[in-house]
C-alpha cells in the first residue's frame, strides 16, 4: 500500500507576471521547512514530487533537502488540472512512500478521489 503525503506549497509572492512564475516568500520557505520537520516524523519517505510551478518546486526542494531524498517534477498537478487525472498520476508512481507538493484548489478536490484501505 502506498503512503502519500499531499502538501500545498508555501506562501508565494504575488510579484510575478504569470501565476506559474510566482516564488516563495521567506514565510513560505519557513512553512515548507516546518512541514518537512513534521513529515520526517511520519514515514521513511523515498522522494518528493512537485508541480511544474516555481513555488511548488521551491517548496519541494526545501522538503526534499530536509528529508534527504530526491525531488521530481510531475505534470498534471497544477491549480488548473483535474483531480481525477492527478489521482491517476500518483497511482502510476513506482515509489511506495512519497510526498506530493501541489496547489489549491486541486488538493481540495483531489482528496475526494483518494482510495483508502480498511485502516484509512
Amino acid at each position: 500500500m502506498k503512503k502519500v503525503a499531499l502538501m500545498r506549497h508555501g506562501e508565494a509572492s504575488w510579484d510575478a507576471d504569470k501565476d506559474h512564475l510566482r516564488c516563495l516568500t521567506e514565510r513560505g520557505a519557513d512553512q515548507a521547512a516546518s512541514t518537512a520537520e513534521l513529515l520526517d516524523l511520519k514515514a521513511p519517505w523515498q522522494c518528493v514530487y512537485h508541480s511544474t510551478y516555481i513555488r511548488a518546486k521551491q517548496t519541494a526542494k526545501i522538503v526534499a533537502n530536509y528529508l534527504k531524498v530526491p525531488c521530481y517534477p510531475l505534470e498534471g498537478i497544477t491549480p488548473l488540472d483535474q483531480a481525477m487525472m492527478a489521482n491517476h498520476k500518483i497511482q502510476e508512481i513506482n515509489h511506495d512512500h512519497f510526498v506530493v507538493v501541489s496547489h489549491m484548489p486541486l488538493l481540495q478536490k483531489w482528496c475526494a478521489y483518494l482510495e483508502f484501505d480498511d485502516e484509512g
